[in-house]
């Protein structure tokens, strides 16, 4: 792990409520920028190709589990916002897309970690909580990811950055739907 991202995380762990007053503050964007063409989803910035347009996470603090926030939610906004970065990652020209769809994932991740996987039939006490820390624990470990992958981009390290997503991102992936998949 990089120093920069260590710092972050250490950062993460004594200003929760400065993460979240950020994440909650509101656009003030309009939902179609002026050279956004018609049809183009809202938050889509202008020159961007709509299929890979960021999905906006929920409008939620991640640090609380919120009703209305499913998981099964979670997990389609990763995995579009993946599609969509995998799609703009190699092109220098979409970078500032593959940026947003980093963002939108890592906001996708705080909020999900929040939630919990699906209960086992007969997991429970100590067990079930453990299930559970290992849920959490592997959102964690895709936070990391995605910093270390902003940074790869931030730097016009595509190459590198691609490497991370097909290996480490997906591995993750896989992992995580082989243990808490039912």
């Amino acid at each position: 792990m990089s120093p920069s991202v260590a710092r972050l995380l250490g950062a993460l762990g004594t200003v929760p409520v400065l993460i979240a007053g950020l994440w909650l503050a509101p656009a003030h964007a309009p939902a179609h920028p002026a050279g956004t063409p018609a049809g183009t989803p809202a938050g889509t910035p202008a020159g961007t190709p709509a299929n890979a347009a960021p999905i906006d996470p929920p409008a939620r603090a991640p640090f609380v589990v919120q009703d209305g926030l499913h998981l099964g939610e979670v997990m389609d906004g990763l995995k579009e916002n993946l599609k969509g970065l995998a799609q703009s990652v190699r092109d220098p020209a979409l970078r500032g897309g593959a940026l947003e769809h980093v963002a939108a994932m890592q906001s996708w991740t705080l909020a999900g970690k929040s939630l919990k996987p699906p209960q086992p039939d007969g997991l429970e006490g100590d067990e079930l909580a453990a299930y559970q820390a290992d849920f959490r624990s592997d959102m964690a470990r895709l936070m990391i990811q995605l910093a270390e992958l902003e940074i790869e981009i931030l730097a016009g390290s595509t190459d590198a950055a691609w490497e991370r997503i097909t290996g480490r991102v997906f591995e993750l992936r896989e992992m995580a739907h082989e243990k808490f998949q039912h």
